[in-house]
């Protein structure tokens, strides 16, 4: 696993207007608490939280004043159209500790039923993993070039890396190629529940506008 190196800095002001002047001046604030000690309000450059977003980093070595902590990036939260980056949470870390974490999985290869017209789908995209945290790997790699069309891996299919246990539920879907008659079939049943929904959603806006004016009332 590459670890990087963050500077941070401590936050003395909090709130959402002091998040928002930092935003505008390129930072990002964030918090680091956990391993019995105390939660500690921190900023870090815009620059810096890019890359850990961009390459998925699940632990750094943030380094604030002559303090120096192994953390986990918790969690990342994100606006509402997922472009811009708003606060993170770090956990802090003992290397001789097991920790739990969420690890992507990177599918290689491109199945043969793929190429042969079937319709690949991958509900999950992240196993929960339980190792130290000098184990934990950038991704659990699974090979899908040889799947046809109707085949599956589920979890409790792939081996995992040395060190790493995969605590996922095992008959969880990885991958699967569906045929192609499939999807057309649930496509054909959804037009023709569509109208029964749009006619529900139009007996609700209707209720509702009956009610705006008595709600007006009561306010005015």
């Amino acid at each position: 696993m590459n670890e990087q190196t963050i500077k941070a800095e401590r936050r003395e002001e909090t709130g959402s207007s002091a998040a928002r002047r930092l935003r505008r001046n390129g930072k990002i604030p964030a918090v680091v608490y956990g391993h019995k000690e105390d939660a500690v309000p921190i900023q870090l450059d815009a620059e810096d939280v890019n890359q850990i977003f961009a390459h998925r980093m699940m632990m750094v070595s943030l380094k604030t004043g002559r303090t120096t902590d192994q953390v986990l990036v918790k969690e990342v939260q994100l606006d509402p159209f997922g472009e811009e980056i708003l606060h993170l949470d770090f956990e802090r870390v003992a290397m001789d500790e097991v920790v739990e974490i969420e690890c992507p999985v990177e599918f290689v290869g491109t199945p043969k039923g793929a190429a042969a017209g079937g319709v690949t789908e991958h509900p999950v995209t992240d196993l929960t993993v339980q190792c130290l945290p000098g184990d934990i790997p950038e991704n659990i790699s699974v090979r899908v070039s040889e799947l046809e069309i109707g085949d599956t891996i589920i979890v409790g299919d792939i081996e995992a890396p040395e060190g790493v246990e995969i605590i996922t539920e095992p008959e969880a879907v990885l991958i699967t190629i569906r045929p192609p008659e499939e999807l057309e079939e649930e496509e054909e049943e959804l037009l023709v529940e569509e109208p029964e929904l749009i006619g529900r959603e139009e007996d609700e806006e209707e209720v509702e506008e009956g009610e705006a004016p008595e709600r007006s009332e009561e306010t005015g």
